[in-house]
This record gives structure tokens, sequence and C-alpha cells, in this order.
């Protein structure tokens, strides 16, 4: 970077690209990015075998899977507490017949926590924003086997392709809990349109949903990423590109996914409220406190000061 408060190339903000608050979203951006900068100025340098290979994807395709990154006895510990919780029904969302979801796992499941601050995920995002992320949500949920073609998930939902606009940038990390193949609902990333959904989609701004065929038509079927996986490998995607989940039509599918950003994750879309509105999502005090002093900076957004 030539200029101290130049952002990466790789992170450019325009206002354009803010489709939720423009240039003053832009400057906000900016802002948080320099501040998080200014208060954690000695990043740790990767060591992992997976972290450079995986930042250099986010960049150019979009999207990273790390075979074997997580550890797979922490994988095993989060998923047995969650059949626990779902077994007893405790801490668990409204009933769907799509989903099974826990409310609020950083206040209730410790194992979700470990894996979520694991070094893989510290690392690539560390290594991916040059700067000190921190998470924003998290979500644990069992997309639950179905075979109905009737409703508003199917028709509105992730199962259509779409982009996340919480941020300008946004990285999600996703935890398979049990080996996912291409019946089980594995995510889906369309390669590169991170870079170039501008161009390809008119007035994308304006539309958060997509078929198959218009994004197949616009973006062509090869670059259409079905991301299977194992219990132990981890993903990665910036999900400013179009993306979306398949329908799980074999297996139940478990997933971890931890979503990783420079600024407070707001859950209102209001870029004017980002000082005040830190979002739906917290962690447990008690487990903060007991975090090292190195892993504390990646969950400060979830202490209410």
């Amino acid at each position: 970077m030539n200029n101290k408060r130049d952002l990466p190339k790789h992170l450019r903000v325009t206002g354009h690209e803010c489709n939720q608050g423009g240039h003053k979203m832009k400057e906000i951006y900016k802002q948080y990015y320099f501040q998080r900068k200014e208060k954690y100025p000695n990043l740790a340098p990767p060591t992992l075998p997976w972290t450079k290979p995986a930042v250099e994807s986010l960049k150019w395709d979009g999207y990273a899977v790390m075979r074997g990154a997580a550890d797979i006895e922490m994988v095993s510990r989060l998923k047995e507490e969650f059949d626990r919780m779902i077994r007893e029904n405790e801490n668990l969302g409204k009933a769907s017949e799509y989903f099974i979801q826990v409310k609020n796992p950083l206040l209730v499941c410790k194992p979700a926590m470990d894996l979520a601050l694991s070094p893989i995920v510290r690392e690539v995002s560390t290594e991916y924003y040059e700067a000190q992320p921190s998470i924003g949500t998290l979500n644990l949920r069992r997309s639950l086997q179905n075979n109905l073609t009737d409703h508003n998930f199917l028709k509105y939902g992730n199962l259509f392709f779409h982009y996340d606009n919480n941020s300008p940038w946004f990285l999600k990390f996703f935890f398979y809990l049990n080996d996912v193949d291409q019946s089980g609902g594995p995510f889906v990333f369309v390669q590169g349109s991170h870079l170039d959904k501008n161009d390809r989609i008119p007035h994308w701004r304006h539309s958060k949903r997509y078929s198959d065929k218009k994004i197949e038509q616009t973006f062509g079927a090869d670059r259409i990423k079905y991301l299977t996986a194992k219990a132990g490998d981890v993903i990665v995607a910036n999900t400013r590109g179009i993306h979306k989940g398949l329908k799980v039509e074999g297996k139940d599918r478990n997933m971890l996914t931890v979503n990783l950003l420079i600024h407070p994750e707001i859950s209102n879309q209001r870029w004017d409220l980002l000082d005040t509105d830190f979002g739906r999502f917290a962690m447990n005090k008690e487990w903060f406190n007991e975090l090292p002093e190195n892993v504390k900076p990646f969950a400060d957004f979830l202490i209410k000061q």
C-alpha cells in the first residue's frame, strides 16, 4: 500500500459496492478498518499450511476448501453436544420442517466457541483482512432431509442464489460436522462472482435472489462449485459473492458457520447506527474472560460494553 490509510487492493470499497449505505457506508467501513489496525498493530504471522493458499484462493476465486484443517476432536465434541441438545430440546429455536437450530450458541455451547475460535479461523481471517477481525455472528444448525416442494424457504430463502450485504467484505467459515456429499446439501458458490457480479447482473443491488437458470446463463455452469467435504474439512468464502445452499435430500447436514468481520455485524442494515447496534449475538462473558489474551480480540465485538 502506498498510503497507510489506503485499504489493501483486494479489500477495495466503493459506494457502488456498498448497496446498503453508499459512500457513507464506504467511509464507515474504512473508519472501522483503521481503528482495528491501530488497536491491534501486532498481527501474528501465519503458521498453518492451509493459510496462505486459502487466502490467495479467497482473493481470486472467492472461496477455499481446506482439507483436514479442523481439529477432528473439536468437531466430534461439538457434534456430540449438538446431538445432546437436540435430544433434550435444550436452547433450540422455533421448530421448522427444514432445520433445527441452537439459539445463541456462544452463550450456551462452549464446543461451538472452541471451534469458532480455532487457529484456522484466526489465521485465515487475519491474513485475509491484514487487520484484526472479530466474530460477528455464528450459526449452529441441523438441516433436515426433506422432500417438501412448496415452502417460503424454497421460494425466497437460502436455497436460492443470493449475496450477503452485512458488509462490503465478509468471511464466512463452514464446518461440516458430518460428511456432506452432493445429496447432503453442500454449500454452493459461483467462482469469482465477488469480483464481477457488478458487471454481469444489471441492477444487482436491487435484487437478492436469483434462479439457477439466471446464474447459469450469467456466469456459466462451470463456475458453479458444489463444495462437498468431510467432517474436519473447513470451507471459507467471501459471501459477498453469489452463493446458496443445496436442498438436503440425503442424510441430515450438521454445520457450524462463523462470520468474521472488521466491524460489528449489524442486525438491521442501518450503517448509521453501527456505533450503537451491535447485533443480536453475544458471548458468555465468563468464557470470554478465560480465553488466552491473543484470542480475545477475535471475539471482542460479542462482549457488550
